[in-house]
């Protein structure tokens, strides 16, 4: 199991310490935001829900394991995204 306590740790950290363009720095914000989030559901055994806590349908586990502090499927994480204006995850993914 990945230590999310860690990554969110380093996450705060670059954030904090950034210099970084501001694209980077929402980048960071972002992932502290939906981390704290998603730790909010963390089970008692310290581990994540295998179901999207917002629509209920099973979290692929592909998904979780490239993203493991994710609570939510990829269209709810679309529609979350799309309704605060963010769009960095379709411009990080067009990067690749």
């Amino acid at each position: 199991m990945i230590d999310l306590s860690q990554k969110y740790l380093e996450q705060t950290k670059r954030h904090r310490n950034s210099d970084e363009d501001p694209e980077i720095r929402l980048q960071a914000e972002h992932y502290i935001i939906r981390t704290e989030r998603a730790l909010a559901h963390r089970r008692p055994d310290g581990t994540m829900p295998d179901h999207c806590v917002t629509c209920g349908a099973p979290i692929p586990s592909a998904r979780r394991a490239a993203c493991p502090e994710t609570v939510w499927c990829v269209d709810c994480v679309t529609v979350y995204d799309q309704s605060r204006g963010k769009s960095w995850t379709q411009k990080s993914k067009s990067r690749r």
